[in-house]
């Protein structure tokens, strides 16, 4: 991974993977740089309360972040439990098909820079747990249309990868939205 650190120049946004059975949340924060991708820092909260994990990443990090990407439910759930956090700036990421979405997600860590100092807040060094799921995640392919993930060894491990995948599919999906090209042959009829 190539070193990188918080810059204020940049936003952050943080991806969220919230689960109920074992309760678990799990967040990265990222700071997209142009074409490149600096995940700055990450926490994983086993068996806390979502208001818990969002106190202390709030007190322990020297950044807030200007958006919060939540896994999507047809309610707006995760949209409603953020606000009432007093975090209005919460958007949610629909779910790809998990091929899809491996996929993805391993196109974006080519683009990723990964701080991994010890810092304040990781004193084992930042992102550590983020290294250990990444280093456990990958996926087989058995012929072009089918896919098989190899299964994570430790919850957090899990966790944080999602909170990974998220953004890469929010990424994506802004990238794809933002170079649209011009339908010119509309144009072209509209002139002629």
């Amino acid at each position: 991974m190539r070193p990188t650190h918080y810059n204020p120049r940049y936003e952050v946004i943080a991806a969220w993977q919230v689960e109920f059975l074992p309760v678990n949340c799990s967040v990265i924060f990222v700071q997209p740089r142009g074409d490149e991708v600096h995940i700055i820092g990450s926490e994983s909260f086993m068996f806390e309360q979502l208001s818990t994990a969002v106190s202390d990443v709030q007190n322990k990090l020297p950044w807030q972040a200007s958006k919060h990407l939540v896994p999507y439910d047809d309610e707006s759930f995760w949209v409603g439990a953020f606000r009432d956090l007093g975090l209005h700036h919460a958007a949610q990421v629909v779910e790809r098909p998990l091929a899809i979405t491996t996929v993805i997600t391993q196109a974006l860590l080519g683009r990723c820079w990964i701080d991994t100092e010890v810092r304040l807040w990781a004193e084992e060094g930042n992102n550590q747990l983020l290294i250990d799921s990444l280093n456990s995640y990958s996926v087989r392919e058995r012929n072009e249309e089918e896919f098989t993930t190899i299964p994570l060894e430790w919850q957090y491990q899990q966790y944080l990868v999602r909170a990974l995948e998220r953004y890469a599919v929010w990424d994506r999906r802004k990238s794809r939205l933002q170079s649209r090209r011009p339908n010119y042959k509309q144009h072209d009829l509209a002139v002629i």
